[in-house]
């Protein structure tokens, strides 16, 4: 889908979010929402007990109509006065398809009537379980909006006045809620201070990884969307970065955001396990998250591979390189079971 198309969407959906959301509850509640799943099937057996005979498909649990998401939305109390709107539904069931979250069961048991479809257990359960179904259905636009204040500028202040930046992102990790950068964002810094909208945050405690390039800042509970970690990384993957890079000819940093793709998974001089990803970046999106179709982090922008010389004398350009989250989600668990270390 591309960006006008789905910005279009979006809009439509949002004229009726509650309706909307009923829509994706409907079809993928038979694996992940067992309430939800199972008012549905008492709903609809007062549907198919008018019917003669009763529809065959739907006792051999052959999953969903649209039909029946339609008689199932105008029995909600907030239809009974004024008509339930049947525009939804269609254009939930193509994003659903499109995203492989359901299933065209009609063809595949040769039933007749209506059009069924069944979730796609698996990928459904995973999704809705780690907040991320929403993300993968609207798309990248509607993931963007979703962290855009997830995602910190961090300005840091060093003894001599000189002042530098860079960027974070949020994640909740044993109930603590962290703002994930680089070490060397915050090293040797004298003051260390991280924005959201504008507001700057209460810093708690700082934890530094004493291997990785990784640093931990501890803050309240700020009622922001926490990202997911996702450890699996897939080459030529699409992803997106979010960061706050400085730009020539401008006053302030700015969050700017990009598109790539994964291209390699490398190894540096210190034995450090990365992945090389093409989006663009420059200083001050070290920090960065480097974020998958589904909205999660899969890893986190570290640093640029780049030889001077080498692009000078025989015009090689540099590589951006991220830290795996397979890697952060390690020293997390160090560091939760040791007392940090700032």
């Amino acid at each position: 889908m591309n960006i006008k198309k789905e910005n279009s969407t979006i809009e439509f959906l949002n004229k009726d979010p509650y309706v909307t959301q009923l829509a994706i509850d409907f079809f993928t509640s038979e694996f992940s929402n067992k309430e939800l799943h199972d008012e549905i099937k008492i709903t609809l057996q007062q549907r198919y007990s008018k019917k003669e005979p009763i529809n065959s498909s739907f006792l051999r649990g052959l999953g969903y109509s649209l039909e029946d998401f339609n008689y199932f939305g105008s029995t909600r109390k907030e239809y009974n006065a004024k008509g339930f709107p049947v525009g939804i539904g269609p254009i939930i069931i193509d994003l659903l398809l499109k995203e492989n979250l359901i299933r065209n069961t009609t063809r595949a048991f040769g039933a007749e009537g209506e059009v069924r479809y069944r979730t796609n257990h698996e990928l459904t359960s995973y999704l809705r379980e780690n907040n991320l179904l929403d993300n993968l259905i609207f798309g990248i636009q509607y993931i963007i909006e979703k962290y855009r204040n997830s995602t910190f500028l961090i300005e840091i202040g060093y003894k001599n006045g000189d002042k530098a930046g860079g960027t974070g992102f949020l994640i909740n990790h044993s109930g603590n809620n962290i703002i994930i950068t680089n070490r060397h964002v915050i090293e040797n810094a004298e003051v260390i201070k991280a924005f959201s909208k504008e507001t700057e945050i209460e810093i708690l405690k700082i934890a530094k990884s004493r291997k990785s390039d990784l640093a931990f800042i501890y803050i309240p509970d700020l009622n922001l969307p926490h990202f997911f970690l996702n450890p699996e990384i897939k080459i030529l993957e699409e992803i997106i970065t979010i960061g706050f890079p400085y730009i020539p000819g401008t006053k302030l940093q700015f969050q700017v955001v990009h598109r790539g793709e994964i291209n390699s998974i490398v190894e540096d001089y210190e034995g450090n396990s990365l992945f090389l990803f093409s989006a663009k970046t420059s200083s001050g999106n070290s920090g960065s998250p480097v974020i998958d179709k589904y909205g999660s982090i899969v890893g986190i922008i570290t640093k640029e591979l780049f030889e001077k010389k080498s692009f000078t004398e025989m015009g090689k350009p540099p590589y951006y390189a991220a830290i795996n989250s397979s890697t952060i989600i390690e020293e997390l668990d160090i560091i939760e079971k040791k007392p940090p270390h700032s």
